[in-house]
């Protein structure tokens, strides 16, 4: 594994990483503007970073 292919690989990581950020704040804005109900809205989330967890858990091993 050359110097230029883990930078390369780095780059990817961090890019992947935005997104994934832009779209947890997206969703979590759209899931707040969807729900009224507070204890809907906390189900909601829960279930939303929980399989957002449970991706990044895979991914990493």
């Amino acid at each position: 594994m050359k110097n230029s292919d883990f930078l390369f690989l780095r780059v990817i990581g961090l890019i992947s990483v935005v997104c994934m950020v832009f779209v947890v704040v997206y969703g979590i804005n759209l899931i707040i503007s969807m729900t009224s109900n507070k204890w809907e809205l906390a189900a909601y989330l829960s279930l939303f970073i929980g399989s957002l967890f449970i991706v990044v858990y895979k991914a990493h091993r």
